[in-house]
């Protein structure tokens, strides 16, 4: 769950200067912004922010001009605390450098000059035909060379305003270059369960981490993609490559317990292979010493109960749906088996028939 921090803000004030001017006060900053013709403006203490549109296109482009560093104070620092998802850690707005030809800086600067000429408008109005020139020059320029890094740039945007088709088809772009980044494949899995389209995504895992080592990768940045990886591995009887994963839960994270969610998804992998003594060990070891009865821990009880039925333990088995039914009497199908315990059936008669 993402954790958001909000701060209401008091004796927020906008003053209009006319002109499409306006000033935007609030407790600790001021903003300045405005529009020209097809030119939009930012101007605040972090820098500038331009977009200007080419007429009668769909072309816009859009500049950050931003505060030397030297003159930012430290205490204008902010730190937000979020849990990491796909697109802060494997997709970034900037484009990697890999992507990049040796002209795509060259065609930045040009960009940077119809920008700078964009705003001289306000002096001569010719400026920004100048301006819009350069902007178009550059867009046609970087469309032949730098190809690749567009369709990066395209796919990104697409993903952050959520149309997740368009993204897949970019990236698939992305993808065909020899040195695209692997984790890529990642975030088209992210869009293809964004579309519901599981086979797709599980497809875009099994490429992923089937070529790499899953304990090579940090957890805390990986928890997503492999949790996902790990459960549709498990619906498609993939049991290998949901336990190879699953060894790689490592690490410490102080919202995730690795080592409950490594040894709850072995325990499903060894019940998914009939392996029930290795189950019932790892079901043993994710429970550890903690009395919770919250997901996943009830369910590493009920399943556990389970493998002792079904290995004959059935005085052990009875006591784990006990602890459950205790917990949670409308939890799966515990009310059943506890009902059936009590008419004297045998625990493992009982488990295979809810089998």
């Amino acid at each position: 769950m993402k954790r958001r921090f909000y701060m209401k803000l008091k004796n927020k004030k906008l003053i209009a200067l006319g002109k499409g001017l306006k000033i935007n006060f609030n407790q600790k900053s001021a903003t300045i912004s405005g529009s020209y013709k097809w030119l939009r403006f930012n101007i605040h203490k972090g820098g500038i922010k331009a977009t200007a549109k080419i007429p009668g296109t769909d072309i816009s482009y859009t500049q950050d001009i931003p505060v030397p560093k030297g003159l930012q104070k430290w205490s204008d620092t902010k730190v937000e605390v979020v849990e990491k998802k796909t697109l802060h850690v494997f997709f970034t707005r900037e484009v990697p450098q890999y992507l990049k030809s040796q002209y795509y800086n060259l065609y930045s600067i040009i960009g940077l000059i119809g920008i700078i000429f964009v705003f001289a408008a306000f002096v001569e109005t010719y400026f920004f035909f100048v301006g819009v020139f350069f902007v178009y020059l550059k867009f046609m320029l970087q469309r032949r060379t730098d190809e690749t890094a567009l369709a990066y740039k395209d796919a990104y945007r697409f993903f952050r305003t959520r149309k997740f088709d368009k993204s897949i088809k970019e990236l698939h772009k992305v993808m065909k270059h020899p040195m695209a980044d692997k984790k890529l494949k990642l975030v088209l899995a992210e869009c293809y369960l964004e579309l519901n389209d599981e086979d797709k995504a599980y497809e875009a895992y099994v490429d992923f981490f089937s070529a790499i080592d899953p304990i090579e990768l940090d957890s805390s940045d990986y928890w997503s993609p492999k949790a996902n990886a790990i459960l549709m591995s498990l619906e498609r009887e993939n049991y290998d490559l949901a336990l190879s994963i699953a060894e790689g839960l490592r690490g410490e994270d102080e919202n995730i317990d690795f080592k409950l969610w490594r040894n709850y998804f072995k325990g499903l992998v060894f019940m998914g292979k009939q392996q029930y003594e290795m189950a019932i060990h790892a079901f043993k070891d994710a429970i550890g010493k903690k009395r919770s009865m919250e997901a996943p821990y009830i369910d590493a009880h009920y399943l556990l109960g389970v493998a002792y039925g079904i290995t004959g333990k059935n005085s052990l088995a009875k006591e784990r749906f006990q602890r459950v039914y205790s917990a949670n009497s409308n939890y799966k199908s515990i009310k059943n088996i506890i009902n059936e315990i009590e008419k004297g059936r045998k625990v493992s008669h009982i488990i295979e028939d809810i089998q």
